[in-house]
């Protein structure tokens, strides 16, 4: 019970809506961030608790390529920080996501679905920019993989917080549960 206090920002209690296989691979990782981060929220994660693991990875990895290899825009600077605003969007829409199957008793979905959401975190080009973002989703992401029973996989995660915030005294705490 006290997980589901921790992910109360996460919708765990409404399930998405079901849709149509066809509306499954409509949209792509990037288009489904930006519906996210707007009004659409729960479309979005409709669509993304119906992929597969494949597709999962093969968005983000689509996500990756295409954040990596945007054509560099007369200000830069703007166009790092709309690149990472999108991975960020996405890793926060998996989350959500990973945080449905776990409240759903789908303990591997959860796994892989916090997996992919590290990826996109990792890839973002400048973590202190966004560093309250940074922080909350290794916590989250480190206490749910905790739930599912992977500690191992809970500390690595919690480990990554700490390298960003050092001194968080809920990652260190949320460290040392996971270390008894």
């Amino acid at each position: 019970m006290s997980l589901i206090v921790v992910l109360g920002v996460l919708s765990l209690w409404n399930a998405p809506p079901a849709q149509a296989p066809e509306a499954v691979s409509a949209l792509s990782l990037g288009e489904l961030a930006e519906q996210y981060r707007g009004a659409d929220r729960k479309d979005a994660l409709a669509t993304v608790v119906l992929w597969t693991a494949g597709q999962v990875e093969a968005e983000t990895e689509g996500l990756l390529e295409a954040v990596e290899g945007a054509a560099p825009a007369a200000d830069a600077q703007e166009e790092l920080r709309q690149g990472d605003v999108t991975l960020l969007a996405a890793a926060g829409l998996l989350s959500d996501a990973a945080a449905h199957a776990l409240w759903r008793g789908r303990p591997r979905r959860t796994r892989w679905e916090l997996q992919a959401a590290a990826r996109l975190v990792r890839a973002t080009r400048s973590p202190e920019a966004f560093a309250g973002f940074v922080r909350r989703f290794y916590l989250v992401a480190g206490l749910m993989l905790h739930e599912t029973g992977d500690v191992a996989a809970a500390y690595e995660m919690l480990s990554e917080g700490r390298r960003h915030a050092e001194d968080d005294a809920e990652l260190m705490l949320a460290l040392g549960a996971v270390g008894e």
